[in-house]
């Protein structure tokens, strides 16, 4: 496209379908494909410099469980687990009426990532007790940006969704509304042009989301390594079962930090802001300090 010129598609007749190739002119184009579609590699061929965000090969299966069952164990709460497992960085299991969602999240997953972290003992404690997995199971491998999209816009084209920019390790329905409204506003002004779009869409997406996703990135890695390190670990879950007495959310900071981390319920600055306050890193302190006197008997060295 041109600048002041239309967009012209090309349609190419398949089978089954009764016209052939056919050009269309249209005032823009836009592109809301996702990143899990093929469409990106065509993009990608259109000469406007357009590059696909980099992806997690995040891992997912449907697996059946007695209604019942679900029921009791779960009661309609989705279970996220953060087990130190090498490559995975979490997994998450979402009960829905005969079947649970097992999500795994990390680099590069395969269906024996799936199975080494149901064989958890703390993902077994989710399951019927003499459960196995069945032979054959619907899974699948779909793909989750984590960066931002180079050249997402050109003259009287862009591209929104997560197939241009996302939060971190979170699904693409919140970026979809953004940017999809964005772009209809710059598409109703007539600001079509590539340096209008990238001032006024790409420009506004970025400082949304790309800034935010450096602090996620701290979080998670954090997270990382309180998973990782067993006197850690010991000394988080203490900490979080202690605020779980407390009958009121917010007197419960961990554990409201780790929820909206996995949900997404808030912006991560926003979440590091809390857990990086110095009470926080004194509340954390402390548990760690309680942690390592309790390994230490009395009359034994340190």
């Amino acid at each position: 496209a041109r600048p002041g010129a239309a967009v012209r598609l090309h349609t190419h007749g398949g089978r089954g379908v009764t016209h052939g190739d056919e050009v269309h002119e249209v005032d823009v184009g836009v592109g809301a494909f996702g990143v899990n579609s093929a469409l990106a590699r065509r993009f990608e061929r259109l000469g406007f410099g357009y590059r696909r965000p980099a992806t997690f090969h995040v891992c997912q299966a449907d697996l059946p469980l007695d209604a019942a069952f679900l029921d009791r164990t779960y009661g309609g709460e989705i279970k996220i687990l953060s087990l130190g497992l090498p490559s995975i960085r979490f997994g998450a299991l979402t009960p829905k009426r005969e079947h649970v969602t097992v999500t795994i999240i990390g680099q590069h997953l395969r269906r024996g990532d799936l199975e080494r972290f149901l064989l958890h003992p703390q993902v077994r404690r989710h399951f019927p007790k003499n459960w196995h997995l069945p032979r054959s199971y619907c899974h699948c491998h779909p793909l989750l940006p984590v960066t931002a999209a180079r050249n997402p816009v050109t003259d009287r084209l862009l591209v929104i969704g997560d197939a241009h920019v996302s939060r971190y390790l979170k699904g693409g329905i919140e970026s979809a509304f953004f940017t999809g409204s964005l772009a209809a506003r710059m598409i109703l002004a007539g600001r079509l042009t590539r340096e209008e779009l990238v001032q006024g869409y790409v420009g506004p997406c970025r400082a949304r989301y790309v800034r935010d996703n450096c602090y996620g990135r701290l979080l998670f890695r954090c997270n990382d390594v309180i998973s990782r390190v067993p006197l850690v670990t010991a000394a988080g879950l203490q900490l979080l079962e202690r605020e779980q007495r407390l009958p009121d959310w917010h007197d419960r900071p961990h554990a409201r930090i780790l929820w909206r981390i996995f949900t997404g319920e808030a912006p991560y600055r926003t979440i590091a802001r809390e857990a990086l306050s110095a009470a926080s890193a004194l509340t954390a302190a402390s548990a760690l300090c309680r942690t390592v006197a309790g390994l230490v008997r009395p009359g034994e060295e340190r």
